[in-house]
């Protein structure tokens, strides 16, 4: 396989805050350090000087090795043009800031991670790209519900495939497609990205969009992603089957294990069933630390 360097980002801010230290140090014991450019973990906490502190102290020394590669970037660091309709936090922000930092990237490719994700087997280069040098996305069939972004790029139906890329993370991005998605919403007359994704009526997703970019532009996605059966598996709260996302927790051929905050109001045989897991991994060192991760605050609502 050809040798290649990736970047990883992760956007973190308070309440995820444990979730994102166990991915740090899910990093430190199972990620290849040949593949591993730098991590940047943006910081899009409302009180981001307070993150930023709790970060240093204590998430940044859970990177091990990988510690000198990390840097947090304040999320107003990726704003441009005076863009203040990006003030504001929110998952919808989140996906802004998850292509706008391609501007800040090193590597010809980078993969964007949750807080949830946490990585539980070794993990190299083979779980993020072909031998022939191709990032490897999930595939799902493509539904009408996820067409938004196809329609917005004009493209007619009979162009739109039967698969698309699956958009849950962890996600590989190439940088240049993305600087050039930004180009060509400016080309267009939008604002760029961020307008666009913020904007609730018009309900666009970041990876979908990316990737209706490509067809619709010619960009030759075949060229680039190779479309494969995850390596990751993801438990998104109540509405997951705990038993079904056990099975491919156990599988062999699963590396990442995404756990969502909402799974700390799952019922307490699933939560400790995760913990479970996370155990055999070695990413925490006692039942009582793990069920710390995945237990609601004081008067915390769950997440929508």
């Amino acid at each position: 396989m050809a040798r290649m360097i990736l970047d990883f980002v992760t956007v973190g801010f308070h309440r995820d805050a444990g979730l994102l230290r166990l991915q740090a140090r899910s990093i430190a014991r199972y990620l290849d350090p040949a593949i591993c450019g730098r991590f940047l973990v943006i910081n899009n906490d409302p009180d981001q000087d307070s993150f930023a502190r709790r970060f240093e102290a204590e998430i940044l020394p859970e990177y091990g090795p990988f510690r000198d590669k990390v840097s947090m970037l304040p999320a107003e660091a990726l704003f441009s043009d005076g863009e203040s309709f990006w003030r504001g936090t929110g998952w919808r922000r989140q996906q802004v800031l998850k292509l706008a930092v391609a501007r800040h990237i090193e590597t010809p490719a980078y993969i964007v991670l949750d807080c949830k994700n946490h990585f539980i087997r070794p993990t190299g280069l083979d779980a993020f790209a072909t031998e022939d040098g191709r990032l490897i996305t999930a595939p799902r069939r493509l539904l009408p519900r996820q067409t938004a972004e196809l329609v917005w790029f004009g493209l007619s139906e009979e162009r739109w495939p039967e698969t698309i890329f699956n958009i849950i993370t962890p996600f590989p991005l190439w940088r240049e497609e993305v600087l050039a998605l930004e180009q060509a919403m400016r080309t267009r007359g939008e604002a760029g990205v961020g307008r666009v994704l913020l904007d609730k009526s018009v309900g666009l997703t970041e990876f979908r969009l990316y990737s209706a970019f490509m067809l619709a532009c010619g960009r030759n996605w075949e060229a680039l992603h190779s479309m494969q059966e995850p390596n990751f598996v993801t438990f998104f709260g109540a509405r997951d089957s705990i038993e079904g996302f056990l099975r491919s927790v156990d599988r062999p051929k699963i590396r990442v294990m995404g756990v969502h905050r909402r799974a700390a109001w799952a019922d307490q045989p699933a939560r400790e069933a995760i913990v479970e897991r996370w155990l055999r991994a070695e990413l925490v060192g006692d039942a009582e630390e793990g069920m710390s991760f995945i237990t609601p605050l004081p008067g915390e609502r769950r997440p929508g």
